[in-house]
């Protein structure tokens, strides 16, 4: 082609398999290239490769260059020192050496300086598409597009020629199919580079001050003009056919150059394979600026139709017709500006037959449009040749890949709102779920720079993730500005020790720098060119030290950290992220891949116990799997949770299978399930786990004496128990705020068995929803007119807001059942009537009797149990108001007692004293209530008993009061006046004499004698009473709400076990375990004193405050503070809901396998990460 060229055919060596970019190494090498420089960037990095894997010869001196700008600016020293020199990068890497690519043609080269720019249509690898030809032509610089791999090598080898003979720098526009295509190529031997460099003394020349400027610029046209010359010759201007010439006949017209030219030619011989082609004449140009004019016009002047074959921008065709123009030919000219062809994209074969086809015979079907046959939808390319569809596979991060790492750390702790600022590179894989940690990625170095500004003008704190490369590269003068303009930037340097996603070239934080490696690279190039591998340059550098510069740059707080040690990582990142202003946190751990490139030794292996995975830590006592689907949100939680508290013991498999809270509800609701739902902001979730074990989440909101939080693991420590039941409470409110009430409950079809529930208090109501959810037609009896029993006629509307309660009661009420209010037992309906019209009968009468002692003074009028009280205002049969200016005196330590305390204070009650015979902190009423109630006043006389009244004619009663025998040290006043006395020491029951009839054992306090496991009678009678089961007070034991919810559960669960057994039903409808099956978890502080007030004493709850003014109730719900307890939750057992591995670490290495994760052996590097993150402890090292 040139001088440098062979001048016989005898020298002509053998074809070689290669790439194009192996062929450009190799055809420089022919040159006697002696430097070369360049940034790894796909698809052009296998050039630096290969010269990286031959430096060490000595036959080049090359380096990795922390950016495109200073490769091109080294590679020109080098050439202006009289050595051939060569620099690449990808198209995007030319925009970042645009600053002396621009000058550079002004001041021009001495030895020839080949730049190689690799473009990348279709945006395979890259954000944008980039035609580099209009570059070379804004720069006035020579640029050659070759159309193959052995166009690239010989085109690379004269480029030296030509860039010394015209003094100008050649861009060498190559694209992905010819830098990736494998074909035959014919290589020269290298050359050795010439004379040793010595750079000129000619400062007029070289330096270009507006005076030289502007003489240089004058200079160029002449340069230009001679390699106009070059680019006319036959050897760059090629014309071709497919088939002989008929003479006479006007051929079609087609130029082209690039990739686009190859797939034309073969398409050409292909078509002319199978059917008779009209004559063709294909130009291919080599150089496509300057144009080559005079082989264009020889080619125009034969014909008068032309169709330009190009990609990336119509350069070929606008320079064309403007010749054309020029030069007063009026054929056809088409391609893309008249919309032959795509205006974008990579040019496939489908869309080029289908633009041929219009041109060899125009009058066809589809000569409208553009021909393009390739439609992406829905991410699969679909051709018109009927080829299969290729699914779209989202990129991913590699198995063991340390930036997992990171991002899994950055949103376990930061959670989802903070804004995140990618880069390019392989942390741009944290994009999407389940990282989301790119909301906006623009260029190398952009990350900084965003989130510096949306920081100021938002007043947000952001995160700019950046590479270690790109940190080098473009990311320092976007962290010197943030220091500069002291943003609240948490800028995060994913450092792994190399350049990894453009095939693993060194950075300058690797081993030896940017200079050096260890081991060797076993490149195509070296194989073929040399006959071993070369070993890369070691020690010729020091790796760089990012904290160091960061800290040089003027950032105060910076932070290293291995970014495969998760619970380091997720400690770093709350550290850093609790910071303002400028903050650095380096994430630090070798590509694990190539480490093992590197270094041969055996690699950790992981596994997963099945029998831990996926395991519910209540199903191995009893079938208590909540059943809520797995979300996200809550897998995140667990993962957070598991770093920040690890489990109580070193030893993962030793994790408990119950936790204490769920343990000690009567309910056995997955407490940790509920609370963590709630901590990642999930309420419907969190809602959820929750009605599946009660459909009663409102009232126990207000209600439930919470004994979970007593066992709370948290109790003894600072900051107390979780507030779990406020954390309830916080999930039911959220939802209802949003939705305007709680969802519906689903009615299910009948079974067409009818069985009875007498009385509707909390028991009657949670038995009737179980048995309405199972099928059954539910008749529901109670003597009030309102379903609820002392839900509703006994705890104020000030503890327990009717809304949330009326809302809850028809929720279940609408399951399909009827209600009979004003039926009551014994008067109304009788029981034997009831088990004769229904296959069974559960009894759930609540001890509705408030009890009164038997003492000296008594009974005597303003004197009664405080239940009556309650229940007259819960009836509004008496106001608040008539309390008010009274001085009233309650007698017991229960939540009826401060129930009346409280009614009275928002009475107006004058004052209000509380007679307690044990310590205040021995209370069993809820310790928040006390709280509210001393803030509005309440005086409290703590181990004393009342001995006897007296009143007189005005009802102003004089207690008289002794010491208890329980409180040692005691001295209480000896009386004590009042208007109004108040006992709540315990109630009784109002039974009808028919029970006695049927013959059922009844306990010393006038509860049945029951199996506590479900409810179910014992009688000696045959009326039927063996289908007759009790349920709430009447089965003896504690008497709270949450725990006659249960015995409800219990309750209808064993009728429905027995209806079942005696073939009623074909087989149990309703699935319940508790994980006591002998009754309701009880507790030292559970049980039951004996003038029937529960004792809870020793019980410890949160000390998140409740800030109440006087007279607010209930309390405002604090939900910050209770988002942070939820937070701190330390998620005790395992769970079933969860798939962290699978869906929040995202790693290649692990599937799943029936039902189960599972790694696979051949993919696994060893971080340990999964081990870190299950929130389970079910995968564990093996040995491999």
């Amino acid at each position: 082609m040139d001088s440098d060229s062979h001048s016989t055919s005898e020298q002509i060596p053998p074809a070689r398999l290669l790439l194009g970019n192996e062929a450009i190494v190799a055809g420089a090498r022919a040159a006697g290239v002696g430097f070369a420089s360049g940034y790894p960037g796909t698809p052009a990095s296998e050039i630096g490769d290969g010269f990286a894997a031959i430096a060490q010869s000595g036959e080049v001196v090359q380096e990795y260059s922390v950016n495109e700008k200073i490769a091109l600016e080294v590679a020109h020293a080098a050439a202006l020192s009289g050595v051939r020199s060569i620099t690449s990068m990808k198209h995007l890497g030319l925009n970042v050496a645009a600053d002396p690519a621009a000058t550079m043609p002004y001041v021009g080269v001495g030895a020839g300086l080949l730049i190689v720019s690799a473009g990348d249509p279709g945006c395979h690898t890259s954000p944008n598409e980039q035609d580099q030809r209009q570059l070379a032509k804004a720069w006035h610089m020579p640029c050659i597009d070759p159309d193959t791999p052995q166009a690239a090598h010989d085109m690379a080898r004269d480029a030296f020629a030509l860039s010394e003979a015209c003094n100008l720098p050649v861009l060498m526009r190559v694209t992905t199919r010819i830098c990736h295509a494998r074909a035959p190529v014919r290589i020269d031997p290298p050359r050795k580079s010439g004379a040793p460099a010595d750079f000129p003394r000619e400062a007029s020349r070289l330096c270009p001050l507006p005076s030289n400027a502007r003489r240089m610029r004058g200079e160029i046209e002449g340069r230009l003009a001679t390699a106009q010359e070059w680019a006319e010759r036959p050897s760059f201007a090629r014309t071709w056919s497919p088939q002989s010439q008929t003479e006479g006949e006007e051929p079609l017209l087609l130029i082209s150059s690039g990739a686009p030219a190859w797939l034309l030619r073969d398409n050409l011989e292909q078509l002319s394979q199978n059917r008779q082609l009209p004559p063709i004449v294909l130009l291919t140009l080599g150089v496509v600026h300057p144009f080559p004019d005079a082989p264009v016009l020889d080619l125009l002047a034969g014909s008068s139709k032309l169709l330009v074959v190009e990609e990336g921008s119509p350069f070929l065709e606008e320079e064309v017709r403007l010749l054309a123009q020029i030069h007063g030919w009026e054929g056809e000219i088409h391609g893309m500006l008249d919309g032959w062809l795509p205006s974008h994209g990579e040019l496939d074969a489908p869309t080029l037959v289908a633009t041929l086809d219009r041109y060899f015979s125009p009058n066809k079907i589809g000569s409208e449009g553009n021909g393009r046959a390739s439609d992406p939808q829905n991410g699969a390319i679909t051709h018109n040749s009927g080829k299969l569809e290729v699914p779209m596979r989202p990129p991913i991060l590699c198995a063991g890949c340390p930036h997992r790492g990171s991002y899994l750390a950055m949103r376990m702790i930061l959670g989802p709102k903070p804004l995140c600022f990618n880069d390019i590179g392989c942390y741009t894989l944290g994009y999407g779920p389940p990282f989301d940690a790119a909301q906006s990625v623009l260029s190398m170095g952009s990350s900084l720079s965003q989130a510096s500004v949306v920081s100021r003008l938002t007043g947000e704190r952001t995160v700019a993730f950046v590479g270690d490369s790109t940190f080098y590269h473009a990311g320092m003068p976007g962290l010197a500005n943030i220091v500069e303009q002291n943003d609240d930037v948490l800028v995060v340097v994913l450092d792994n020790r190399t350049t990894a996603m453009t095939g693993f070239q060194p950075s300058p934080t690797s081993e030896g720098g940017l200079s050096g490696e260890k081991g060797t690279q076993d490149l195509v190039s070296a194989d073929d060119v040399m006959e071993e591998p070369i070993p890369l340059v070691t020690g010729l550098s020091q790796e760089q030290n990012i904290a160091d510069v960061c800290r040089a740059l003027g950032v105060a707080q910076v932070e290293v950290v291995e970014a495969l040690n998760l619970p380091a990582m997720a400690a770093a990142f709350r550290n850093a992220w609790s910071s303002s202003g400028p903050t650095v946190l380096v994430a630090t751990d070798p590509c694990p891949i190539y480490e093992n490139r590197m270094n041969s030794s055996p690699l950790p292996l992981f596994q997963v116990d099945s029998g831990r995975c996926r395991h519910c830590a209540h199903s191995c006592a009893s079938n208590l799997h909540c059943g809520v689907d797995i979300r996200v949100p809550y897998e995140q939680e667990l993962v957070r949770r598991r770093q920040e508290s690890p489990p109580p013991t070193e030893d993962l498999l030793t994790i408990p299978d119950q936790t204490p809270c769920a343990t000690a509800c009567p309910l056995n609701i997955c407490i940790q399930g509920y609370v963590g739902l709630a901590a990642a902001g999930d309420f419907d979730g969190s809602l959820a786990t929750i009605h599946q074990r009660t459909p009663f989440p409102a009232v126990l909101s207000h209600v439930c004496h919470h004994p979970c939080e007593t066992v709370c693991v948290k109790a003894g420590s600072a900051d107390g128990s979780i507030p779990i039941n406020q954390i309830k409470r916080l999930t039911v409110d959220s939802v209802i705020a949003r939705d305007g009430g709680l969802p519906p409950l689903t009615p299910v079809d009948s079974n067409g068995v009818s069985v009875a529930v007498i009385g509707a208090g909390p028991a009657g109501l949670a038995a009737a929803h179980d048995l309405a959810a199972a099928g059954y037609r539910v008749n529901l009896h109670d003597r009030d007119e309102r379903a609820g029993g002392l839900l509703a006629h006994a705890i104020p509307p000030a503890r327990l807001p009717r809304d949330k309660l009326e809302m809850e009661i028809k929720r279940v009420l609408d399951l399909g059942i009827a209600f009979h209010g004003g039926s009551q037992l014994g008067v109304d309906t009788s029981l034997s009537d009831l088990l004769t019209k229904n296959a069974g009968v559960i009894l759930a009468l609540g001890a509705s009797k408030g009890m009164v002692p038997d003492i000296e003074g008594l009974p005597a009028a303003g004197i009664e149990s405080a239940l009556e009280l309650l229940r007259r205002l819960a009836r509004g049969e008496q106001q608040l108001e008539s309390l008010e200016g009274l001085d009233v005196v309650v007698v017991g330590g229960g939540d009826a007692a401060i129930d009346a305390v409280r009614s009275s204070q928002l009475g107006g009650a004058r004052s209000t004293t509380l007679v307690y015979r044990r310590r205040r902190e021995d209370m069993p009423a809820a310790s928040e209530e006390i709280e509210i109630a001393m803030g509005d006043g309440l005086e409290f006389i703590s181990g004393s008993i009342v001995e006897r009244v007296s009143t007189d004619a005005d009802e102003l009663h004089t207690l008289y009061l002794a010491d208890s025998s329980l409180v040692e040290g005691t001295q209480s006043p000896k009386q004590l006046q009042c208007n109004r006395l108040f006992f709540a020491i315990g109630q009784s029951f109002d039974l009808p004499s028919e029970l006695e009839n049927l013959g059922l054992a009844v306990n010393s306090d006038g509860s049945l004698v029951c199996n506590h496991s479900d409810g179910h009678v014992s009688s000696s009678s045959a009326t039927g009473s063996d289908r007759l089961f009790v349920a709430g007070d009447l089965c003896g034991g504690p008497r709270t709400v949450v725990e006659a919810l249960a015995s409800g559960r219990r309750a209808a669960a064993g009728l429905d076990r027995l209806l079942s057994t005696s073939g009623v039903v074909d087989e149990p409808l309703i699935q319940l375990d508790f994980l006591d099956s002998e009754g309701p978890v009880l507790h030292s502080n559970g049980s039951v004193d004996a003038l029937g007030e529960p004792d809870d004493r020793g019980r410890q709850h949160s000390t998140v405050e409740v800030h109440t003014p006087a007279h607010q109730y209930p309390a405002e719900l604090d939900s910050v503070a209770l988002m942070a307890a939820a937070h701190a939750c330390h998620f005790c057992s395992s769970c079933a809901n969860c798939s962290a591995c699978l869906e929040i670490l995202d790693c290649p290495a692990i599937e799943e396998v029936n039902g189960s994760a599972h790694i696979i052996e051949d993919l696994c590097t060893g971080c340990r990460v999964c081990a870190d993150l299950c929130p389970n402890g079910a995968i564990v090292e093996v040995t491999r």
